[in-house]
């Protein structure tokens, strides 16, 4: 099922992130938490016998500047427990976080996604669902790299991506 996070989570989601190797800042929940509640972001869970198995981000302010400029929200953060990966909750968390900025008025949405291997399923699974390079190629730590740049190939290192929504 999902839900919409609220601070009481924050818990909960620091050992989330932890067990699946993505341990945040101590400042990043209630950062994100705070930015939920002046409306810039909303935070879905996927709860499954009363714990987070899943969750992700729906930033309507990203700092991605082609993003911002356009007007373009940012599906950000979406994991999922590896445990119960495979099973369509990253697509429903997607399609969630569509339908919201379908319901607020926007034409289209973005996503990121990570260039080492170990982001090949959630590759495959933007481009399934329709996801498109947006055409500035990669970016580090969401700004776009230019032709002769030595980057490192870490989390930070993206490509962006968008759907349309009509």
């Amino acid at each position: 099922m999902i839900i919409t996070l609220n601070h009481e989570n924050i818990p909960e989601l620091k050992t989330f992130a932890e067990t699946n190797d993505d341990p945040k800042d101590e400042t990043y929940w209630p950062l994100c938490f705070e930015q939920q509640d002046e409306g810039v972001r909303t935070i879905f869970g996927w709860v499954e016998n009363g714990n987070i198995i899943a969750y992700v981000q729906f930033n309507r302010a990203p700092k991605y500047r082609p993003f911002e400029a356009a007007s373009i929200p940012e599906i950000q953060d979406l994991r999922v427990d590896r445990n119960f990966r495979r099973q369509g909750i990253a697509t429903d968390l997607i399609y969630t976080c569509q339908a919201l900025a379908a319901q607020e008025g926007f034409d289209m949405i973005g996503i990121g996604v990570g260039l080492h291997s170990s982001y090949g399923n959630a590759q495959k699974l933007y481009v399934g669902m329709g996801f498109v390079p947006d055409g500035a190629g990669v970016n580090y730590d969401r700004e776009i790299c230019k032709k002769g740049d030595r980057i490192i190939l870490d989390d930070d290192l993206s490509l962006m991506m968008v759907k349309s929504l009509t």
